[in-house]
């Protein structure tokens, strides 16, 4: 109690305006205005209560006054006073109140205005706080307006009746009205606001009331204050409020401990809430209760079930609300052994038909994966609400039972039960997850027909469930409507846009909501970094990177990991060495992925570099880790070292995976070493497509191209389906060997296994046929190939030119000038050697026009395509002027011009090119070459 004015006359206040100051919907039990004394009440009195309040034929008042009313009207006889009647009207209407009985509650307002007691303040007051329970806010105006001289209590009992109605604005106006406000009225007002969420509101009336207009608070008052904080999470305002309390002197009421225990548990400081609690000279259930639920709040779910075993020990009776607080740490917990034991308690304390009680079984039943017995649980319930409705239909998606879901919901239909948001959200995810697109249609359509549709909730759930059934453009017309979403949404709409090839509205996207602060996930940037790596471009990864460093994700190892991948597939090495290089801590998954970006970039010696550096920092390298450090032993053809590795690697892994053992294959075989490869090959527990590609590549490199064809029958006995890369080589060996026959079936072999229209294939069967002299079967492949990638182009144009085709050549190159497609240096390279061999000078000369058309600078190979044809044609004064002037000098140019004054039997010319050759190069065919010449 507040000591400094806390005396008889103030006692007898609050016990007349505890009532009043509680909101509607309190925890706490009201105080009655005067003590009645509890007797036996059997039915002479009951008649006696009818007789004297209901005739005998008014059914409808005579069913509330039998209402279990024993305790309010024991003792009442016919010989009681006037004032005595007021009080039992009194008692009638709030018993009304309570059962929201609104009919009942109108009929004995009429028996009120018969007896002409409806203008009394005490009575009107009560009709008042009878309407306001019911939601009749005309009503309790009207009441309030017959009352000649409403008091404070009357005016207090019409701001509660607009503020809990939904309407804050008569609540304001009616305070605003008010001649006198007391405490008591300042209290109402601060719980309307809150009621409204209006918690600064709440805290400026608050304060108003203290400091400007003089009134000390009282405990209730400080109580609904510190509710405020809590619903506003204002901790150090509600620190401020409890050490004012605490300055005042004041003796801390049950009530105000309990306010501070719920206060400092929503705003995460249970220390204090302990504090609060250890200190309570008098705790009762509800004291409990709130410390309990705090501890869930703040995830002791184990703390609350030893405090839950702690209430009983003290034998203090625990209530229904006890038992809903403990079922949520059981859920919490998913401990449905211990939930099973709550459940029996409640049905032993009769708690069961409590709709509060009952929902909260069925949450606990449903979070634990006991579906049945939640389901048994709902099924017990007599008439159940619309909260336990959407609790059902929440347990049927948690235990993925959707199609229950669904049928849930149409039985609420079928009742008329209006859902919420949160139902149709519920029910919008079960349509998602089992892909019930048009059932969701329809729960759109019926959102905004409720209105719910402008739920956030509601439009978070329908982007998500279209996207779930594959309706990306339907999710991106709801998301552009949502005002605000959840940083999970957009993260879901980003993901969806790149699994739909939609990667730059995903990354316009991207940067929209990360303009407005809105916080990306990990895998978000990830995934859009890989959108860049794949589709969009360096340019775009870079401001991805500047966002990241905004973030402050630059030490996420995901995002680092991704941002080296990119920079490494854009040769961008040394961006990627300073992401590595500025990470704080760095684990063998970055490691990885800046040497595989070194070895993509073939900075091999640096990969094993950065390798050595990992092990000496006592990082213990992985599988992943072998296989770039193997890949780096390739690039420089250091078969020693790659001893070393397979040695370290037979020690860590007895058992060779198939991806590390497919590395060292190619290692060996691009070193020369084929029977380290064949063994490793054999080592290998299975040998899938992968590693018998391998072996088949490292055969043909070492131009061994039977064997790969051995090996290829053994893979196709052993039951291993080929790919296309299998098929690409196995062709390339046939194209060495020139076995049109088994070439023809290993063409007829892609065509089964449906690989015949993959431009790769394609490419090298018409390379195949074309080697093999099957210039008609090359073209046959061709016509049928979808002719959008050069690469066949180009094979066509080289099997033309190989088989003096040069004029099929010129036909098939001005085709391609009128294809979208364009040309590259091979292609050139193709036409040159076409023409070459055709003698077709002035076209070769065109073609070096189209090359600087496409920009296209000549290369090495262009200028020896130029200088064998003016060879070839006679024409030995442009040849040297030709190889005098090229922008590169080299062997390669004379030894052309050589063999050219060889066919032409030009000496003078032959004797300076050699001169040259000499010069410029130590390789031992250009003597060789000049011998030939010498004999001629």
């Amino acid at each position: 109690m507040l000591s400094g004015a806390w005396d008889g006359h103030s006692y007898v206040y609050f016990r007349s305006v505890c009532q009043l100051a509680i909101p509607y919907g309190s925890n706490y039990l009201s105080f009655p205005l005067r003590d009645v004394r509890s007797s036996p009440f059997d039915g002479s009195q009951k008649r006696t209560f009818g007789s004297f309040f209901v005739q005998e034929d008014d059914p409808a008042l005579k069913k509330v006054a039998q209402a279990d009313f024993g305790k309010d009207f024991t003792g009442i006889s016919r010989q009681k006073q006037k004032s005595d009647t007021v009080d039992h009207y009194i008692l009638l209407l709030r018993k009304i109140g309570r059962l929201k009985s609104i009919s009942e509650g109108r009929h004995l307002h009429s028996r009120i205005k018969e007896n002409g007691m409806d203008c009394s303040s005490s009575v009107g007051n009560a009709l008042i706080q009878m309407y306001g329970n019911c939601g009749n806010v005309k009503g309790a105006r009207e009441a309030f307006d017959k009352i000649s001289q409403p008091n404070r209590y009357s005016w207090t009992a019409l701001i509660k009746a607009y503020g809990f109605n939904g309407d804050l604005h008569g609540a304001l106006v009616s305070f605003n009205t008010m001649p006198e406000k007391d405490v008591v009225a300042w209290t109402a007002i601060m719980a309307v606001c809150n009621k409204h969420g209006e918690g600064q509101k709440a805290l400026f009336f608050f304060y108003e009331m203290m400091i400007n207009r003089g009134i000390l608070p009282d405990n209730y008052a400080f109580s609904c204050a510190l509710d405020t904080c809590s619903l506003t999470h204002s901790l150090e305002t509600g620190r401020l409020i409890h050490a004012t309390m605490v300055d005042m002197g004041s003796t801390v009421h049950l009530v105000v401990e309990t306010a501070l225990i719920t206060l400092y548990g929503n705003c995460r400081s249970l220390v204090d809430a302990q504090h609060v609690f250890n200190n309570s000279m008098c705790r009762d259930i509800v004291c409990w209760n709130a410390f309990i639920a705090a501890s869930i709040q703040n995830e002791q779910y184990r703390e609350a079930i030893s405090l839950f075993y702690q209430v009983q020990r003290e034998g203090i009776l625990i209530n229904n609300v006890t038992y809903v607080c403990i079922l949520d740490a059981c859920a919490s917990l998913a401990a449905l052994k211990l939930g099973k034991v709550v459940h029996l308690a409640i049905l032993d304390r009769h708690f069961n038909q409590q709709i509060i009680t009952s929902t909260a079984l069925i949450k606990m039943y449903g979070r634990s994966k006991s579906f049945h017995d939640a389901r048994n649980v709902f099924a017990s319930l007599v008439n159940p609400d619309v909260v336990s409705w959407t609790s059902m239909v929440v347990a049927c998606t948690q235990n993925e039972e959707f199609q229950e879901a669904l049928n849930f919901f149409y039985q609420m239909q079928m009742k008329n039960i209006k859902g919420d948001g949160m139902l149709y959200a519920c029910v919008l995810y079960a349509c998602g997850e089992s892909g019930a697109i048009k059932v969701g249609l329809e729960l759109h359509s019926a959102s905004i027909c409720s209105g719910h549709a402008d739920d956030p909730q509601v439009r978070d759930a329908l982007v998500k469930m279209y996207i779930k059934c594959g309706c990306v453009c339907e999710a991106k017309e709801v998301f552009d409507m949502l005002s605000a979403c959840y940083d999970s949404t957009w993260n879901e709409m980003i993901r969806a846009l790149i699994g739909h090839s939609q990667h730059r509205e995903a990354l316009h996207l991207f940067f929209h909501v990360h303009h407005k602060n809105m916080k990306a996930s990990e895998l978000t940037y990830v995934r859009i970094l890989n959108a860049c790596t794949e589709e969009l471009g360096i340019e775009e990864g870079r401001l991805v990177h500047v966002c990241i460093v905004e973030a402050n994700y630059v030490d996420d190892i995901a995002g680092a990991t991704t941002l080296i991948s990119m920079y490494g597939k854009f040769k961008r090495v040394l961006d990627a060495r300073n992401v590595f290089d500025n990470l704080s801590k760095c684990d063998f998954v970055a490691w990885n992925a800046m040497a595989a970006a070194l070895v993509q970039n073939g900075r091999f010696q640096e990969a094993l570099d950065l390798f050595y550096q990992s092990v000496h920092t006592n990082m213990k390298p992985n599988l992943v880790s072998f296989v770039s450090v193997v890949e780096a032993c390739t690039g420089l053809l250091s078969l020693e070292d790659g001893f070393r590795f397979h040695t370290a690697i037979i020690q860590i892994f007895p058992v060779l995976d198939i991806i590390l053992g497919t590395a060292l294959i190619n290692m060996y075989g691009k070193c020369g070493c084929l029977s380290d490869a064949e063994s490793t090959m054999q080592s290998l527990l299975h040998q899938d497509v992968i590693a018998y590609t391998a072996m088949i590549s490292a055969f043909i490199q070492n131009d061994q191209c039977k064997e790969a064809l051995q090996m290829f029958a053994l893979m196709l006995k052993n039951g291993v389906k080929p790919d296309s890369v299998t098929l690409t080589c196995v062709m390339e060996a046939c194209l060495h060997l020139t076995l049109l026959d088994f070439g023809h079936i290993i063409h007829m072999i892609a065509i089964e296994f449906c690989y015949d229209e993959e431009l790769v294939i394609g490419t090298s069967c018409i390379s195949m046929y074309g080697n093999c002299g099957s210039v008609e079967d090359a073209i046959k492949v061709f016509e049928i190939l979808p002719h959008n990638d050069i690469g066949c182009w180009n094979a066509m144009l080289h099997v033309l030119g190989h088989n003096g085709n040069g004029m099929a050549s010129k036909v098939l190159f001005n085709q391609l000038q009128h294809c979208d497609i364009i040309a590259d240096h091979t292609t050139f390279v193709c036409a040159f050697v076409a023409f070459s061999h055709e003698g077709m000078i002035d076209d070769a000369c065109q073609l070096s026009f189209l090359m600087r058309y496409h920009c296209l600078v000549p290369t090495a190979d262009h200028y020896a395509c130029m200088l064998d044809l003016f060879g070839r044609a006679g024409q030995l004064d442009v040849s040297k002027a030709l190889a005098s002037a090229m922008p590169f000098q080299g062997a390669f140019a004379w030894q052309c011009l050589l063999g050219a004054c060889k066919i032409n039997d030009h000496f003078e010319h032959g004797v300076h090119a050699a001169k040259f050759c000499l010069e410029q190069s130590t390789k031992t065919d250009d003597p060789f070459v000049l011998s030939n010449f010498d004999d001629s």
